[in-house]
């Protein structure tokens, strides 16, 4: 229940005070416990975080009451609240930690039954402490925005300052988080500049029983982790006759594993510092002091945390020879300092060598090969391995639990290696004894587990740096693909930015050419816009060849100048890089992209003979500082890319006035077409603005003809103006025979048109048809041209082509104007054909009754003949009509008449109606070939048709 006689400033005090008594009995029991519960280590880094999220707050609330800033109430309720929580579950873990003291005091079997309960009370405590905080995050960024970070970091206690000294000295390469240094990093420090140069520290394999397992889902927060167990010694009495290999004297022990027994009397007093003071007294006893004499004083920190260790059967592999050691000074550029020497892996550099040459860089390359004969071999006991049953599962099991005395004997007594999930679960673990236990029996450092990782690959992943050495001398591929993304372990390397991993490697044989199963090489795949130089200037004095291809044929120097790295291209070239070195194409197609990778190619040699259409390109991007260069490098601005695109076209198309000035000054040709001509490219993308600066420029609107006409076309009024100032003759026919006043009455813009014909536009000038041909279709425009026609009959057909629009207004303006109803098109189509063919029933009786079409003037046929043949459903009228108009149904044309088409349609109602209605049928008539239509028509054998023709004679 929420205290509200309490302040808030004293809930946050009192609930700190009570951290900095926990932080009392984490550190006691760190200093008495041999063996450290699984999960406290997370912990006390979690109760950590926590802490200093209530710091934040205290501040926050602490500024406020100084500076009269009232906190609204519901915020006050709030944080009380969650303050309260936080309090109450600090009471929880308080206890907690005094179970955990008393379970290291008590005996084996009570420590035991303690702890099978204390282990799972850890991660529910971690659960509750996590909530927590994320409970209090927004109040902390409230605060932190208010009162500044500097305000929000006030001093620790001396309990707290003590536990991450503690924190800190028991796993130095992952510092705990929760106090904050003075000082932020400067801007222009940053996390890829930063050399490893501090080796892995020696925390014992007990030690590391106390952290998670890596995953495959977690690897990236567990690579900064290098746990480096003490290696195990061998007995020279047991067993000595099944080693093979070179032994060395025994490695000097390694440090135990904890802080120590520390005197009891500095404990208590601690405890005593944090009961018997105010919060506002923390600092009473110096914290740098404090820290310091737990961090230096090695009886302190190792006294008695951890047991002895005692002689094995086996004699210790010791590696440490300091023959090869790397010199450093000036980076040498020379090929010849790359040498390659086969030595005993007994006398291989190790990577302490190496890693106390991290702040220089080497001079001499050295290119190293394990002599695999050499390595050192156990042989498991004879006849043993059979005697425990599921001996692999028991090693799996050890070695997810960094067991190594336990997996040490399933080896010797003949557990299988040839899983590659034990040498590579070894690995990820960092595990570098069980690694050699591993090894050293005979498991294979290149196989590959279920989801693709070899040994290297997991322990380059996780920067395990010593499990990396001992694999490679123990025959590891530094070359073989590996992982999700089938790259080798260089790759890994540099991409954790290891300058260590990556000398060790290329030292021990990695290729930085070699082509990786996805396809790139590592020398490419590493290049970005991050990587910092010296990585890739490694690979280069490694003898990389900055000119090899990965399987896409791209090379280091096309990644390079695509990811904008000059300091990467001018490494490049002064290894050697070719600049016209297509990858797949010529290189300085990317680098118009950006005027600086460009001016450094052509600097360094690239021939833009070799990629025409550069200048195109910069155009294309825009890009006038890239267009500069090239002009000032003497490329012409009138090459065409790919034969069709120019420069000058381009920039008028993406309206780069800029360009457009820049190129006409450097002597771009105005005239010179790309898909279409620059003024024509100025009409039909509206850069009217750009035409003047063409026609100054010496742009000629004359050739080739039919810009009015474009301009027309693109709805282009603006232009059409211009282009009439500027003289354009009116009636220019383009490419395709089109003149600005037929596109105007094509498309119907009366506008244009009215404008073309009072500036001069000849209507009886033919475009891709007769003006008035076309004008027939829309009745209001051909008005306005046979207002400035003299003489309509002169296009012929003109009055058919105005039945085929079926616009009957347009006859009548037409018949007004004196044109015949009998003019045909092309000398064949007559108007009442057409009507008749197009089933305009209303135009033919227009035509016959109104217009005196003659019934009998043959079209493209005779019109009573066109009639029977368009007769649909016995639709009659137009044949009435025709009849009643006089039409001769006797009248023989091309050798046919109408009554021949009345029979050969077999329809006894038109015969009957030519009969009833037309004059008297003649069947005496003959066609061109002598026969008369009486014995065509018995020819036909349609019974009833004969016997209404030849009433008299007798065919049944």
């Amino acid at each position: 229940m929420v205290r509200h006689k309490e302040t808030l400033l004293q809930l946050c005090a009192r609930t700190i005070l009570l951290g900095n008594s926990i932080s009392v009995r984490m550190l006691e029991y760190l200093s008495s416990a041999k063996t450290l519960e699984h999960g406290f280590i997370e912990l006390a880094n979690d109760f950590l975080e926590l802490s200093r999220t209530l710091w934040a707050v205290e501040a926050g609330v602490s500024e406020a009451s100084q500076t009269d800033h009232r906190i609204p109430f519901d915020m006050n309720q709030d944080l009380l609240s969650k303050i309260q929580k936080t309090n109450d579950d600090f009471s929880v873990l308080n206890q907690l930690c005094v179970k955990f003291v008393e379970s290291a005091n008590k005996g084996r079997f009570h420590k035991g039954w303690r702890l099978f309960f204390l282990s799972t009370d850890i991660e529910k405590m971690r659960s509750t402490l996590q909530k927590n905080k994320e409970f209090l995050k927004m109040s902390v960024v409230i605060f932190r925005w208010s009162v500044g970070d500097t305000k929000a970091e006030p001093n620790a206690g001396i309990g707290y300052t003590a536990l991450v000294a503690a924190l800190e000295r028991l796993n130095s390469t992952r510092p705990t988080t929760a106090i904050p240094p003075l000082s932020s990093p400067s801007s222009s420090e940053t996390m890829v500049d930063t050399v490893h140069d501090i080796s892995p520290p020696r925390i014992s394999s007990k030690t590391d029983q106390t952290k998670p397992i890596p995953t495959y889902d977690n690897l990236e927060n567990n690579a900064q982790t290098h746990p480096s167990p003490s290696p195990f010694s061998e007995d020279s009495n047991d067993g000595k006759h099944r080693y093979h290999g070179v032994t060395s004297s025994d490695r000097s022990q390694t440090p135990p594993t904890g802080l120590g027994s520390l005197p009891t009397r500095t404990l208590h007093s601690l405890e005593r510092s944090v009961s018997n003071q105010g919060h506002e007294h923390f600092s009473t006893f110096s914290d740098a002091t404090l820290a310091s004499t737990i961090l230096l004083d090695p009886a302190l920190l190792h006294a008695s945390f951890g047991e002895s260790r005692h002689e094995s059967r086996h004699r210790s592999v010791d590696w440490s020879i300091r023959d090869f050691p790397l010199p450093v000074g000036t980076p040498a550029w020379s090929q010849s300092n790359l040498t390659t020497t086969v030595v005993d892996p007994t006398q291989l550099p190790t990577i302490h060598d190496i890693s106390s040459q991290t702040f220089k860089y080497p001079t001499t390359f050295k290119r190293l090969k394990v002599d695999l004969t050499a390595i050192p071999r156990w042989t498991p006991r004879p006849g043993l391995g059979a005697s425990i049953a599921n001996s692999s599962a028991m090693l799996s099991h050890a070695i997810q639990q960094r067991d190594r005395s336990t997996a040490e004997r399933l080896l010797d007594f003949g557990a299988e290696v040839g899983d590659a999930n034990l040498l590579v679960r070894a690995c990820l673990n960092g595990d570098v004894e069980i690694v050699r236990l591993l090894l050293l029996f005979g498991a294979d450092p290149n196989l590959s587990d279920k989801k693709g990782y070899t040994p290297l690959y997991a322990a380059a992943k996780t920067s395990f740096l010593e499990v990396v050495e001992l694999l490679i001398k123990y025959g590891a591929d530094p070359n073989m693909s590996a992982g999700p993304d089938e790259e080798s372990p260089l790759v890994t390397a540099v991409q954790k930015r290891n300058f260590e991993l990556e000398h060790l490697l290329l030292m021990f044989g990695a290729d930085p050419c070699a082509i990786m199963a996805c396809g790139n090489t590592p020398l490419i795949k590493v290049i970005d816009k991050s990587v910092p130089e010296r990585y890739i200037q490694l690979m280069l004095d490694y003898d990389a060849d900055p000119n090899a291809k990965d399987r896409e044929g791209a090379t280091a120097l096309f990644k390079a100048i695509q990811v904008v790295r000059m300091d990467l291209m001018n490494l490049l070239f002064d290894h050697g890089a070719d600049p016209n070195l297509p990858a797949p194409k010529h290189p300085l197609w990317p680098s118009t992209y950006h005027a600086e990778t460009l001016h450094l190619m052509l600097s360094r040699g690239a021939d833009t003979r070799k990629a025409p259409g550069l200048m195109e390109l910069a155009s294309s991007l825009k890009n006038i500082e890239s267009v500069s260069v090239l002009l000032g490098a003497g490329v012409s601005p009138n090459i065409k890319k790919d034969g069709i695109y120019t420069p000058l076209c381009s920039a008028i198309r993406d309206n780069s006035v800029d360009i457009v000035e820049l190129l006409l000054a450097n002597g771009a040709d105005p005239n010179l077409p790309a898909s279409e001509y620059p003024h024509f490219k100025c009409i039909t993308h509206k850069r009217l603005h750009i035409l003047p600066k063409l026609i100054a420029a010496g742009a000629d609107l004359h050739r080739p003809k039919g810009i009015l006409e474009c301009a027309v076309s693109h709805d282009n009024m603006e232009a059409l103006h211009f282009l009439l100032t500027q003289g354009v003759h009116l009636n220019d026919r383009n490419e395709e025979g089109c003149t600005a006043l037929t596109t105007a009455i094509r498309d119907n813009k009366i506008a244009m048109l009215d404008l073309l014909l009072a500036n001069g536009a000849d209507p009886n000038f033919r475009g891709e048809d007769w003006p008035l041909t076309m004008a027939v279709k829309t009745p209001s425009i051909l008005r306005k041209l046979l207002k400035a026609v003299h003489n309509p009959s002169s296009v012929r057909g003109v009055i058919e082509a105005a039945v085929m629009a079926n616009q009957l207004e347009s006859i009548k303006m037409l018949l007004k104007a004196g044109v015949s109803v009998e003019d045909k098109t092309g000398g064949v189509f007559s108007p009442l054909t057409t009507a008749l063919r197009e089933d305009r029933n209303d135009l033919v009786r227009f035509l016959l009754y109104k217009a005196g079409a003659d019934p009998n003037a043959p079209g493209e046929h005779l019109p009573l003949i066109k009639a029977i043949r368009r007769c649909k459903r016995n639709d009659t009228e137009c044949i009435e009509m025709l009849l009643d108009r006089g039409a001769d149904i006797n009248k023989m044309y091309r050798g046919w008449n109408a009554i021949l088409q009345a029979v050969e349609s077999g329809n006894m109602k038109i015969l009957k109606l030519l009969l009833r209605e037309g004059n008297c049928v003649d069947l005496m008539v003959r066609d061109e070939t002598g026969r008369c239509v009486g014995d065509i028509v018995k020819e036909r054998g349609w019974i009833e048709g004969v016997s209404l023709l030849f009433p008299e004679e007798d065919f049944v």
